[in-house]
């Protein structure tokens, strides 16, 4: 999976596709477990979130919708 060594959070319970502002400008993909606090604070944000437990078609979209945030 695609994941910017700029931007990593771990412990949440969702997925996250986007370009978010980090210093490489690459597409950015989270697998999470636990952390709502840090999903809430990206939802507000307007970054995509998806269950973690997803399929790959899902989780390909929700990537293709990310990268265009």
């Amino acid at each position: 999976m695609p994941v910017c060594s700029q931007c990593t959070v771990a412990n949440c319970n969702f997925v996250v596709a986007a370009l978010l502002e980090c210093s490489c400008k690459h597409g950015i993909l989270y697998a999470y477990r636990q952390n709502f606090v840090e999903y809430m604070k990206l939802e507000d944000k307007g970054v995509l979130t998806v269950p973690g437990e997803v399929n790959d078609e899902a989780l390909e979209k929700a990537m293709e919708l990310g990268q265009s945030i």
